[in-house]
């Protein structure tokens, strides 16, 4: 991140509660027995989208003028202990379940994170789940250099054109393919050539606010967002109890919400930049939201384990939200542990011990500068 560039704590806090409706999604047929209530929380896995947009964004908004393999390994050093840690104890604590590829090749691309890319369920989802997503994200960052320069061209009309063409792509691609189920799950929910367009979308939110796009009342952006949430989710929920159970495909879920997901990241920047962040940039929920990866990658492991022991339910049976309430507690405080004990150590390792590299060609990722950087805040990188 550039010195000049404004931190977005809103955009952090709000990492959390995407975090919080993933979690919400894998755990609540568990806890909950009420099918409506268990219908609309399936769906939190739209919080998957909400990180790549909200990925695409900051990376595009905190650029700063480096090297492409310096953003690389510091992007590295960021994600990949934790996911790494998580990952090995899943497979020491879990192994009876055989939640492991049956390949090297299996194993190997796990360890590059790469495993999104393999419609084999034991790779792309084998061990600690949730880490498919940083397949995604590695993806994402290799792109980036390449992505970022495109970017730094284009005007209001020609983000508002790149933008419309993505989101084209993104309804036309599952509509014109055809593959049996299984391979159309995995085309359009894990693999990363696709929900890189979330990313995208993410970055050209970035550069409309850099060339000034602005919520002038933030919280008014903040009701419609939740307001088109609401709606999206009762719509999808109640489509899902009318066909007895069968669920909305992912894409159009994901493509239903986006919308609202932009309109929620453009207002927590809008706030951030006017200076009238109020709940969001408060200390507890920036808090929660730094520790929002670490919930990601703990909170699937622990479920296992409360699942296959019957802890918090008695006798294996569905339990209520007090039970759900300490579930997610016990979360967080692993989560918090996580953070500091492992994820920021390893990251301040890692990046003291940055690989130097030499290139005989300029850095290929500019710096934006705006007319915000004189009174922008310093932070670090």
């Amino acid at each position: 991140m550039s010195a000049g560039t404004k931190k977005l704590n809103s955009l952090t806090s709000l990492r959390f509660f995407a975090a919080l409706a993933v979690v919400l999604c894998h755990v609540n047929p568990y806890f909950l027995s009420n099918l409506w209530q268990r219908d609309t929380i399936s769906y939190g896995y739209v919080g998957v989208s909400f990180f790549f947009l909200l990925s695409g964004f900051v990376l595009t908004w905190s650029c700063a003028e480096q090297s492409a393999t310096g953003f690389w390994w510091r992007r590295l050093a960021r994600v990949w202990p934790l996911a790494a840690v998580m990952m090995t104890v899943a497979y020491l604590v879990l192994w009876t379940r055989e939640l492991h590829p049956a390949s090297v090749a299996g194993w190997l691309a796990q360890v590059f994170l790469l495993q999104a890319w393999d419609p084999n369920t034991s790779v792309r989802t084998g061990g600690d789940g949730p880490v498919w997503s940083l397949s995604c994200e590695a993806f994402f960052y290799a792109a980036f250099p390449l992505l970022i320069r495109w970017l730094g061209r284009l005007r209001a009309r020609g983000v508002a054109l790149a933008a419309a063409a993505t989101v084209a792509a993104m309804i036309i691609a599952p509509l014109v393919t055809h593959v049996n189920a299984a391979e159309y799950y995995w085309l359009f929910y894990y693999l990363p050539g696709y929900r890189i367009c979330e990313f995208i979308i993410g970055m050209l939110l970035a550069r409309a606010v850099r060339l000034g796009l602005r919520i002038r009342y933030p919280s008014v952006g903040y009701l419609a967002a939740l307001a088109g949430l609401a709606l999206w989710a009762w719509g999808i929920a109640d489509a899902t109890v009318r066909d007895h159970g069968t669920n909305v495909g992912r894409p159009w879920v994901a493509l239903l919400a986006l919308p609202s997901l932009a309109l929620l990241v453009l207002a927590g920047a809008s706030a951030d930049l006017g200076g009238t962040a109020r709940l969001l940039g408060r200390r507890l929920p920036v808090l929660f939201g730094t520790w929002s990866f670490a919930l990601y990658l703990v909170h699937d492991v622990l479920f296992l384990l409360v699942s296959e022991h019957g802890w918090l339910s008695p006798h294996g049976k569905p339990g209520g939200v007090g039970d759900l309430v300490e579930f997610i507690a016990i979360a967080m405080a692993l989560a918090g542990l996580a953070h500091y004990a492992i994820e920021r150590p390893a990251e301040r390792y890692l990046r003291a011990r940055r690989p130097r590299v030499r290139w005989p060609s300029r850095p290929p990722l500019p710096h934006f500068r705006h007319r915000w950087a004189r009174r922008a805040l310093p932070t670090d990188a």
